[in-house]
């Protein structure tokens, strides 16, 4: 399931890239200088650095979905929910799959020959692993081991 999910945010990303670049927003380069600047960053980045990167960034996105659910008020949800996704967007941590928008928007773009798939699986690969690790052992371990039930004899 995580193969075919992978697969289709690849493939969604991809048509998003296509879409935007149709709607003529990206012609003029003062535009797409942010964007290019953001993938030449994030294709050079240290892979220790990306890995690290990786494994915070889906630790806030999980406790972005978790926390809030324990909570009663609709506004209480919304707003931890914002401020852990905000924390993200900020902090500069890497996601997968917001990464994958990113670089087929660049791709599409005239861009610089770092812009590559060797550069964008450079990126992909460490992030990718990071985010399984935050996800799955910051998250999903801890979320386990504190809410599991106790066994008595």
């Amino acid at each position: 399931m995580w193969v075919m999910s992978y697969g289709g945010n690849i493939l969604g990303a991809t048509l998003f890239a296509v879409l935007i670049y149709t709607t003529g927003l990206f012609n003029d380069p003062s535009v797409n200088t942010f964007l290019l600047n953001v993938s030449h960053a994030k294709v050079t980045g240290p892979i220790m650095e990306l890995f690290f990167r990786g494994i915070l960034c889906n630790w806030l996105i999980c406790l972005a979905f978790f926390i809030p659910m324990a909570m009663k008020s609709d506004s209480a949800k919304l707003i931890t929910m914002l401020l852990l996704v905000l924390c993200f967007f900020i902090s500069g941590y890497e996601h997968s799959v917001a990464n994958m928008c990113i670089f087929a928007i660049a791709f599409v773009l005239p861009h610089s020959e770092i812009i590559s798939i060797s550069g964008i699986l450079h990126n992909l690969i460490p992030v990718t692993i990071g985010n399984l690790i935050g996800g799955s052992l910051l998250t999903g371990a801890v979320y386990y081991y504190i809410n599991k039930p106790f066994l008595t004899k």
